[in-house]
């Protein structure tokens, strides 16, 4: 098993609707939350309106997997896996 510190937060909130957890290695772990952040915050500097309706700002559970699955397949590609097992919940 991976899950070496057990104190570890695992469960990771994206938006007010949508959980991601995982298993495996800690800092990839960290390195998945980090580019959802920053992925969330290029849409909101990216977005047409200052004023967005409160539930078009946040992404569903189904694109946070879409979004995953192709960070996931393109770091495999590039032989530098993310070791993780995700599950998307929301």
């Amino acid at each position: 098993s991976l899950a070496k510190y057990k104190n570890a937060r695992r469960l990771l909130p994206v938006n007010s609707r949508t959980l991601i957890g995982g298993s495996g290695e800690y800092s990839d772990l960290q390195a998945i939350d980090d580019l959802l952040r920053r992925n969330a915050l290029e849409d909101r500097c990216t977005a047409d309106s200052l004023y967005e309706e409160e539930n078009d700002a946040e992404d569903c559970a189904k694109e946070v997997w879409s979004y995953l699955r192709a960070v996931m397949y393109n770091r495999r590609s590039k032989m530098n896996p993310l070791w993780n097992d995700i599950v998307v919940a929301g």
